[in-house]
């Protein structure tokens, strides 16, 4: 269980989710159809940061949904997000920080 308010910030591209410390609680997302995809999640505000998190979408169009347990992942400084080609939109569970 959080300690604090679970926040969450939506984004239909590549860029910056959420600034500051934070911990990644869940995720949600969408993705077309065709080859598999990968959706990054960066610590800090370029793809070119520490790679915290990968995750794989499958190669038919649909939607996946991740709750990450305990106190979630921490992002020291702040979250980037890189779509991969499919990838189509990220709703992003956390808390601390502020949404981008």
């Amino acid at each position: 269980m959080s300690a604090s308010n679970i926040l969450a910030v939506y984004k239909a591209a590549t860029g910056q989710v959420i600034n500051g410390r934070t911990r990644v609680c869940g995720l949600y997302f969408t993705h077309g159809s065709g080859s598999a995809s990968t959706i990054e999640f960066y610590d800090g505000d370029a793809d070119t940061d520490p790679l915290i998190m990968k995750i794989a979408s499958t190669t038919v169009a649909d939607s996946q949904n991740f709750v990450i347990p305990d106190q979630g992942v921490l992002f020291k400084d702040g979250v980037f997000v890189k779509f991969g080609a499919t990838i189509t939109s990220v709703t992003v569970l956390y808390e601390g920080g502020a949404a981008a």
